[in-house]
């Protein structure tokens, strides 16, 4: 039995990747609610977020505080609603394409009982520069790329190349029961800026702006990434 609502958030958005997402958001009945963070750059996209929220009880607009351009800096100002101290967020980008079953459950599980050792927890992010540093030192997956431990690696973070090469042999892992592959040790990052397709959160953090957050990601403050998968597009 968790201990907190279990809310699932995301800057919204793309419908050519919310339309993947959504099949594993809806069938997790572990995610109370998918809040989508109003961040479209097309209309089109915005109608599309809006009329799922029509038909889907369990989704939740979120308008920002101030104007939106679709950017990552935009995005910023969305964190401060992610306050409540009886709720676990789950951020998650738009262009993940895949999620194992009972992701959720057992990440909110992990964090629970990890809880005081570090601000916020990763997946193992297949298509993440950090992560792809180390599934290349700490996994079983052969990459010959020469990948950095840093989110602005020009192979890691840049390479179209790379990513869908990365893309390939997960998808032919998983058809051949193989994941196993892709596993690494859990692992602590600190002191380091972090590009992230998924992190969770358990508030109160002592923070209560967007600024504040975004500094404690950035400046000098613990993350471990686990060994549960999620694959993202975006290449």
């Amino acid at each position: 039995m968790s201990k907190h609502r279990i809310v699932a958030v995301t800057a919204a958005g793309r419908k050519v990747y919310l339309e993947i997402l959504k099949s594993y958001i809806l069938k997790d009945n572990f995610i109370a609610e998918w809040h989508l963070w109003d961040n479209c750059r097309q209309q089109s996209d915005r109608e599309y977020i809006e009329q799922l929220a029509k038909q889907h009880p369990k989704i939740k607009i979120v308008k920002a505080f101030a104007a939106t351009d679709g950017s990552n800096r935009s995005i910023n100002q969305f964190y401060r609603t992610t306050i409540d101290p009886s709720t676990f967020y789950v951020k998650l980008d738009d262009d993940i394409v895949y999620m194992p079953e009972g992701f959720a459950a057992k990440f909110y599980d992990q964090a629970v009982k990890e809880r005081g050792r570090y601000t916020y927890w990763s997946p193992l992010v297949v298509n993440n520069a950090i992560c792809t540093w180390l599934l290349k030192y700490h996994s079983r997956v052969k990459i010959n790329a020469n990948v950095m431990a840093s989110a602005a690696c020009p192979h890691g973070w840049r390479s179209p190349v790379l990513a869908k090469e990365l893309h390939s042999l997960f998808i032919s892992a998983l058809k051949e029961g193989r994941e196993g592959n892709f596993c690494v040790p859990n692992f602590e990052i600190a002191l380091a800026r972090i590009a992230s397709a998924s992190l969770e959160r358990i508030p109160p953090l002592g923070v209560t702006n967007s600024v504040h957050w975004m500094s404690m990601m950035r400046n000098g403050y613990r993350r471990c990434f686990h060994l549960w998968w999620v694959a993202r597009d975006g290449y």
